[in-house]
Formats: C-alpha cells, sequence, structure tokens
C-alpha cells in the first residue's frame, strides 16, 4: 500500500493485556493490480474487547459513492478472512 500508514503506541503497563496483534494490507486500485488505493489494518484485542484500526484510501468523485461503499465492505469482509495465508488481498473487477 503506497501512502497509508498505522502506528500504534501503547503505554508499557497496557502491553500485557494485548492479545492476537494482527495487521493486513488490502489493495482497491486499479482492479486490485496497484496499491494507490486500498487501506492498511490493524485488529488486537485489549482485555475482553476486540479492536480494529483502519487507515484507507479510497477512489474520489462525487458520482463514485456506492462504489467507495462497495470498496469499504469489500476491505470490512475481507481484511482477515484468510487469516495463516497470504494476507494481501485485492478487489476484482473495480
Amino acid at each position: 500500500m503506497v501512502g497509508c500508514f498505522i502506528a500504534l503506541f501503547v503505554k508499557a503497563k497496557l502491553l500485557g493485556r494485548i492479545r492476537d496483534l494482527k495487521t493486513t494490507k488490502i489493495k482497491t486500485g486499479l482492479g486490485g493490480s496497484a496499491g494507490n488505493k486500498g487501506a492498511v489494518v490493524v485488529r488486537f484485542k485489549l482485555d475482553d474487547t476486540n479492536i480494529m484500526l483502519m487507515n484507507c484510501h479510497l477512489m474520489s468523485g462525487k458520482k463514485k459513492g456506492s462504489k467507495r461503499t462497495d470498496e469499504v465492505n469489500f476491505i470490512f469482509d475481507n481484511a482477515f478472512k484468510f487469516e495463516g495465508k497470504n494476507r494481501n488481498f485485492c478487489v476484482e473487477n473495480h
């Protein structure tokens, strides 16, 4: 992913309470062949609370609202779908 970044700073006293830290990136630009659009995602559990942070760069244009919604839904649906396998995903036919 070109240009998307997430930094997570944690107080030392909280480090032992964070579990299941996962990261991924998802390409959505040019039919998934380019990293110019997409998202980077971090997911973890703090005590009994699941937390997900996402930084995304979606397509632009006033008339592209439904396509942006489709991209966000794709990111949510596929961010950690294939854990343990290749975690780099792309949107097809966009």
